[in-house]
């Protein structure tokens, strides 16, 4: 029976990346294919119900649809085994990798942004192969060399009879810009009080904001060799409504320290540490954060230190980014006939992978090309 095997260097990417892998063959019997195929696609789509009434509202869009061929030749496939190397540069604007699939009290949503990868024969036989991608966008990549930088945030009240004013301020850090779902982030929160008055509490919460907003306009372009690259706001239009699916006005708190401190002198000058976990109530991991055209998932943490006469000073941490998890989704798919093949190109496919970059780290993962 006639094989074929799709890999990728890696089955994570950033926007504007480039895609290398390698399409294996084992042709055994004969075949009337000619060719391989490689389609790279990227969509985004919700689907939201009302519970009451039962209405449905849903709409998709494409970020990617790229259809090429990595080799073709003259005449039917002769017995042998292959390998086609190809390359592919992904659109400057994908969206995170998502995944939502939950309910509120007034509708159950899902909402998904995927990416796939697929290559098949062409003229014969329907035979395939495929994997799912985890794209992340440029902004997870910006975010890693950005440096730190504290959120300030202050109060000045009276104190002396109103005679004076003093102030307390807080600075507020993370420990890192970019996290996953289930990691535990930082918060280094550091107070100074020199107001007069006692600090009596402090809330800590891990807020996520999650909205959809529609889009009737669905006049996207494709093209076989060059994906869809527009910029976010093409199909986004202020007049539209948005569906907040998170609670009190799009916003539920996941995770919340509350609790009064009385006299203690540890608030009065200052916290160093404070862990909190990317999970929610139940335990359950929290999504990825992600900018599409149709969904929006953020998340911050919300500081609120409390004083005395019902004084409070609120400071805001934005999460940089959560990105999506990956997962090592090639265990057990070399077969020995992967290090025995020969290599086919064809020049004229902008797919065509030149010899200094096969040579490359690009592809010494590969089987058959560790010896390059």
């Amino acid at each position: 029976m006639n094989n074929l095997v799709l890999r990728t260097d890696k089955n994570s990417y950033f926007a504007g990346e480039t895609i290398y892998g390698v399409v294996y063959l084992d042709i055994c019997s004969p075949t009337s294919a000619n060719g391989i195929k490689i389609i790279i696609t990227g969509q985004e789509g919700y689907c939201l119900t009302e519970i009451e009434s039962g209405k449905i509202e849903e709409d998709q869009c494409d970020h990617i649809d790229f259809a090429f061929h990595v080799y073709e030749t003259d005449g039917p496939l002769p017995i042998g085994h292959y390998k086609c190397p190809f390359r592919k540069t992904l659109p400057d604007y994908c969206p995170n990798t998502f995944h939502c699939d939950q309910q509120n009290k007034q509708f159950t949503y899902q909402l998904s942004i995927s990416y796939m990868i697929k290559a098949s024969l062409v003229g014969a036989e329907n035979m395939s192969d495929w994997h799912n991608l985890i794209i992340k966008d440029k902004g997870s990549k910006n975010l890693s060399k950005s440096a730190f930088e504290d959120i300030e945030s202050s109060l000045q009240l009276p104190k002396y009879l109103g005679l004076l004013k003093g102030n307390i301020t807080t600075k507020a850090r993370l420990d890192k810009h970019i996290y996953h779902p289930s990691e535990t982030v930082k918060l280094h929160l550091d107070v100074q009080n020199d107001s007069g008055k006692t600090i009596t509490g402090i809330d800590i919460q891990l807020i996520q904001e999650l909205n959809v907003k529609p889009s009737r306009s669905r006049s996207i372009s494709r093209s076989s060799d060059s994906g869809i690259n527009q910029d976010v706001d093409f199909l986004l239009h202020k007049d539209q409504p948005r569906f907040d699916l998170t609670c009190d006005g799009g916003k539920t708190v996941l995770w919340k320290r509350q609790g009064g401190i009385g006299n203690n002198t540890n608030i009065n000058k200052g916290l160093s540490t404070i862990f909190i976990e990317l999970s929610n109530k139940d335990g359950q991991n929290i999504c990825p954060s992600t900018k599409g055209r149709f969904v929006t998932c953020l998340y911050k943490i919300l500081v609120t230190i409390m004083l005395q006469n019902n004084n409070v000073l609120n400071i805001t941490v934005p999460i940089g980014n959560v990105d999506p998890l990956e997962e090592n989704q090639w265990e057990n798919t070399n077969y020995l006939w992967m290090y025995d093949c020969s290599m086919h190109q064809n020049k004229k496919f902008d797919s065509y992978v030149p010899q200094e970059i096969l040579e490359s780290e690009y592809f010494s993962t590969f089987p058959g090309f560790e010896i390059l």
